[in-house]
């Protein structure tokens, strides 16, 4: 890139807890690898987590992973993630920025860094985050149309683009009017430099081993892989099934509770897991299975393909197209348990399958989601955005 590695980019974030999933992990992934390629790259955000302030082993993390981040105490409720220090704070770091990356919309921090970037005249893009989707734009209408009337409106018609995580995204958002002629580009999520398996691939074990990594959200639905594996235990008497995520909602308990006695014992729920936790219980597994109703992205499940791991996924998952042309797993075309278990006991049948599956994952995540792509279509938004800084009226 030359001259642009020595921008430096601002990216804005509401939280940087991982129990939010996809953009906060992707705002944190983007910036590791930015600053790994000498780009002068740093977040500003918010210390605001669902049980509080962020953790100090959240907070030992993200310093330790070479990310650089600014968190501000959050003095509202947890679903506005506002602070005051923050909001001072932001118009002297986007002064001294050359282009502004504005992670999720419908939150105060994208309004106000984008009037902020207005008034200094520094470019700005907005990466929504799949909030354009149908299905999130059916969410909470009322507020998004008063966020809109409020600043969204003008946030978005200023912008230098729109990143969008996938070209599917892209294709299927539904913009606001005032948004349609605003320049789209991809910045997709990369994983968290997850490393290959260190066993063979696809190497089941007598007992194999399924993995539900996810934060556990009604639209995830966890129900479908527990209710899956009385079929999976009568293929694969040995089969277990982790399932790792924050269960606020009680979701996975509940669906335990109406599972048979043999399932609920092959089953084992950990908890929110990261670090070096998470990459060993990712390197444990045989299969990686999600079967939602609405992923624009799905970062987890690049992290599954990063590290080798087959998956089972719907078809609402942004990725599943690129899966399903390499056969990195199976995409399953209904939301049912037994399509479910037909997949996970399909490739736990055929081992050269599986073996050939993992190895279409690890060239899968190697071409389309490393670190090295994203930091790429990142920068070249950065020189889209820096070459038409918007005018304002």
């Amino acid at each position: 890139m030359g001259s642009l590695e020595m921008v430096r980019v601002l990216q804005v974030s509401a939280t940087l807890s991982s129990l939010d999933g996809g953009p906060a992990e992707a705002a944190l992934n983007l910036n590791r690898a930015l600053r790994a390629h000498g780009v002068d790259a740093t977040i500003v955000s918010t210390d605001q987590h669902s049980a509080g302030q962020l953790p100090d082993e959240r907070r030992r993390y993200i310093t330790a992973s070479g990310v650089a981040a600014e968190l501000y105490r959050a003095h509202w409720p947890f679903g506005v993630k506002a602070s005051i220090r923050m909001a001072l704070a932001l118009s002297r770091h986007v002064r001294a920025s050359d282009v502004v990356h504005i992670h999720g919309f419908y939150l105060w921090h994208a309004v106000l860094a984008a009037t902020y970037a207005q008034f200094h005249r520094v470019p700005y893009l907005i990466q929504p985050h799949g909030v354009f989707e149908p299905y999130q734009e059916q969410q909470s209408t009322r507020i998004k149309s008063l966020f809109m009337r409020l600043g969204g409106r003008r946030a978005l018609r200023l912008a230098s683009a729109i990143a969008f995580d996938t070209e599917t995204e892209r294709r299927v958002a539904v913009l606001p009017r005032c948004a349609r002629a605003v320049r789209r580009v991809i910045i997709a999520p990369a994983p968290r430099g997850q490393r290959p398996k260190a066993r063979d691939i696809g190497g089941v074990s007598p007992g194999p081993h399924i993995l539900f990594l996810a934060r556990i959200a009604p639209k995830k639905r966890v129900d479908l892989v527990i209710a899956a594996m009385p079929e999976i235990l009568r293929q694969f008497p040995g089969a277990r099934l982790t399932i790792a995520g924050d269960d606020a909602e009680h979701l996975a308990e509940s669906a335990l509770q109406q599972s048979p006695a043999q399932a609920r014992a092959a089953i084992t729920c950990c908890g929110f897991v990261e670090g070096v936790a998470k990459d060993e219980l990712i390197d444990s597994a045989d299969v990686y299975v999600l079967p939602s109703e609405n992923e624009n992205f799905g970062i987890s499940v690049t992290e599954a393909l990063a590290a080798g791991l087959p998956v089972v996924i719907s078809k609402n998952i942004a990725l599943w197209q690129q899966v399903r042309e390499h056969e990195a797993g199976i995409v399953i075309d209904q939301l049912d348990a037994a399509d479910v278990a037909q997949a996970v006991c399909t490739l736990f049948s055929d081992a050269q399958r599986l073996h050939t599956a993992g190895n279409a994952a690890l060239d899968l995540g190697r071409i389309l989601f490393s670190a090295d792509a994203t930091r790429e279509q990142a920068m070249n938004a950065y020189e889209t955005a820096l070459g038409m800084t918007p005018a304002l009226h």
